[in-house]
């Protein structure tokens, strides 16, 4: 294994799930002044915090750059170089927060939040797809409950346990970022956390990047090209469930434009 400085990932693009952090993560990796330009998929997806924290501390320098490779790169690169990683499951894991705190108590998050009924369904492709769910989405949706029952209390009691339902079953839970993000505010200052909506990021690019830019602190530039990765699973969603979960998500949606000051009106989208 490498020899290591003592490296530390500067921001965490913490999620969620099918809201584009692929997309922004490779986004970022070219910028001049981030490193693995060259190892974005390396990067991506790294989850050290939430299904591979018992590998330790070095192994995740080891994932996040070795010190030849970093070296090399300080080398034909001016100005300060950010280090970082994507693991759209560490917004949801219910030990991210407390661990990252403690390991990164200084480090800045990013977090991209989709229209959770739009999400739900584009999980739910996905994971079909993948072969990790063979139930229908209105089946998967009604049968979640029961699905994760017992679940997050197993995980909470037993670090080590690694679910398998609420990571790929989980269609309606991930959606209730309220409760997600106020858990992450309880540790970290809300000035450590920028929150986008996943659409403007969809459909201006540009000004999503210059945004995120400018809250890392990096030099605020323009990409030739903005390509949107994994933009699978983009089937349209049967109106009678859309306006049923709309409905449910509702609640939840009302309390986060509330906690963040923004309505971001995806019960009209």
């Amino acid at each position: 294994m490498s020899e290591k400085l003592n490296i530390k990932p500067d921001f965490l693009i913490i999620g969620t799930q099918k809201g584009g952090t692929t997309s922004l993560f490779n986004y970022l990796c070219k910028h001049p002044n981030v490193f693995s330009q060259e190892n974005a998929e390396r990067n991506k997806e790294v989850h050290y915090f939430d299904l591979n924290y018992e590998k330790g501390w070095e192994w995740y320098q080891d994932q996040l750059a070795p010190k030849d490779e970093l070296e090399k790169y300080k080398e034909k690169t001016k100005g300060k170089i950010l280090i970082g990683e994507s693991s759209p499951y560490y917004i949801f894991h219910p030990h991210c927060p407390e661990r990252i705190y403690k390991d990164l108590p200084d480090v800045k998050l990013i977090v991209l939040l989709r229209n959770p009924a739009h999400r739900a369904y584009s999980q739910h492709k996905m994971e079909y797809a993948r072969g990790t769910d063979d139930l229908d989405f209105e089946t998967a949706i009604y049968q979640e409950e029961k699905r994760l029952k017992n679940e997050i209390k197993q995980m909470i009691m037993d670090e080590t346990y690694n679910s398998y339902a609420h990571q790929h079953y989980s269609y309606l839970e991930r959606g209730k970022y309220i409760h997600q993000l106020k858990e992450w505010c309880d540790f970290f200052d809300r000035n450590q956390i920028l929150t986008i909506k996943s659409e403007d990021m969809f459909e201006d690019p540009d000004s999503v990047f210059k945004e995120v830019c400018e809250f890392l602190e990096l030099p605020v530039i323009s990409l030739d090209e903005y390509v949107p990765h994994n933009k699978g699973h983009q089937a349209q969603m049967p109106d009678d469930i859309k306006q049923e979960l709309v409905k449910y998500f509702k609640p939840y949606n009302v309390l986060l434009y509330t906690f963040l000051g923004r309505d971001f009106n995806w019960e009209a989208q």
